[in-house]
């Protein structure tokens, strides 16, 4: 399971991106995508090491991926920040196949939450079901301040975030 976050401009071209550096180099490259780095390139946006182990023993309570944004500090030049979950597996497994699998869009720390934007409780929802791929929501530029939209669209991308990635900038950038 990963967490990642594209960054378009007003145009919708793809300026940023974060996801995983452990994924193969070729993997990218071969779709003309960056290589995966926990920070952005303006340093506004950091991604926490990928978690590849999950909640083994059961529900720790706690957030295994986190992105943090610093929207003071995110280039001009980005208009569009989205957010989505992926699940990247030889064995092309869905959402509903991993217990405890929820996800938040939140202003604060994860041990002092201000507000909650969205949340998705992807294991125990119907609609998550044969999906791999989770477009949370987008935080926009709207007269010089940042606004949030939750998306929380599914779809099944045979485990490939390039496909989610393409999905994006196709059909959800302005």
């Amino acid at each position: 399971m990963d967490l990642s976050c594209i960054m378009l401009d007003t145009n919708g071209k793809l300026v940023d991106t974060l996801y995983s550096p452990l994924y193969k180099k070729e993997f990218f490259t071969s779709a003309g995508l960056p290589i995966g780095k926990d920070w952005s390139t303006d340093k506004a946006m950091y991604h926490t090491p990928d978690d590849t182990e999950g909640d083994k023993g059961g529900d720790d309570g706690l957030d295994n991926e986190i992105i943090t944004v610093d929207l003071t500090k995110v280039n001009p030049q980005i208009d569009q920040i989205f957010f989505f979950l992926n699940i990247y597996s030889p064995k092309n497994i869905d959402f509903q196949k991993i217990p405890y699998v929820a996800i938040r869009m939140y202003e604060g720390t994860p041990e002092k939450v201000t507000s909650v934007f969205a949340q998705y409780d992807v294991a125990k929802n119907a609609q998550f079901t044969e999906t791999d791929a989770l477009i949370m929501g987008k935080l926009y530029r709207k007269s010089n301040n940042w606004k949030f939209a939750a998306i929380g669209d599914a779809y099944r991308d045979n485990n490939d975030l390039r496909k989610t990635i393409k999905r994006i900038i196709e059909n959800y950038s302005k």
